[in-house]
């Protein structure tokens, strides 16, 4: 992933700039270490994205946009630091797979291998966490112990009260969908607008190594879907 360049050779890197953060100081710490590198590497940023960490299972919708506009624009990925990412399995893996060029400031040598190692890495601790985690939650059952729907307060929730949770869920599916797509959209609409057709389009987004939200291929459906997404959207804003 690393760009080859021969000694010598001054082409600056222009760099997109992608920010995990929890606060304030850990967002102004990791900006002052990318500006750092970029300015002693006589570089450029070209954008900043940054996800914050309020979930335990974030989506880190801005990294997949920090990805797609780092892959359309022929720019370099670049990070302030691999710590508590290193084993952050669906942070690695979408790095590892969109094959963009990437710098992290605290580990200067990284690469396509490393990635590949770091992720193998990642994927054996999580698959050992989840064995663990079911032979303790079978060791309990064991004991007598009721997880899930098998505690008596798990069974409490009414029909009303279940159908106001799916449509919150469903709420939160519908916005993350809209943020993932925000970036993407003005370039449908404008594919579209040319006269491309639903499969053009999606070949299009294809060859140029993007995917939807899921990590899937185009296809004309999807990208129906999108723009109808997009149109419905906009409708919404406007009342």
């Amino acid at each position: 992933m690393s760009v080859n360049r021969e000694k010598g050779d001054a082409v600056a890197r222009r760099y997109v700039a992608y920010y995990r953060v929890n606060n304030v100081d850990d967002l102004r710490e990791q900006v002052a270490c990318v500006k750092s590198h970029v300015k002693a590497e006589g570089s450029e940023i070209i954008r900043s994205y940054r996800d914050r960490e309020t979930t335990r299972r974030p989506e880190r919708l801005e990294l997949r946009k920090a990805l797609e506009y780092t892959k359309r624009n022929n720019a370099s990925l670049i990070i302030a630091t691999l710590k508590g990412l290193s084993r952050d399995v669906r942070f690695l893996r979408r790095l590892r797979d969109s094959a963009v060029d990437f710098v992290a400031c605290d580990l200067s040598h990284a690469n396509s291998a490393t990635i590949h190692v770091l992720t193998a890495l990642a994927e054996y601790d999580m698959r050992v966490a989840s064995e663990r985690s079911r032979k303790a939650a079978a060791a309990y059952k064991a004991r007598g112990g009721r997880l899930g729907a098998a505690r008596p307060e798990g069974r409490n929730l009414d029909a009303a009260a279940r159908a106001k949770g799916a449509r919150s869920a469903g709420k939160v599916a519908r916005d993350q969908a809209d943020q993932a797509y925000q970036s993407l959209m003005p370039t449908l609409k404008r594919l579209r607008e040319s006269g491309r057709t639903l499969q053009e389009i999606a070949d299009r987004l294809n060859a140029e190594g993007l995917t939807t939200r899921r990590g899937c291929p185009w296809n004309a459906m999807q990208v129906s879907r999108v723009l109808k997404r997009g149109e419905t959207t906009s409708r919404e804003r406007a009342e």
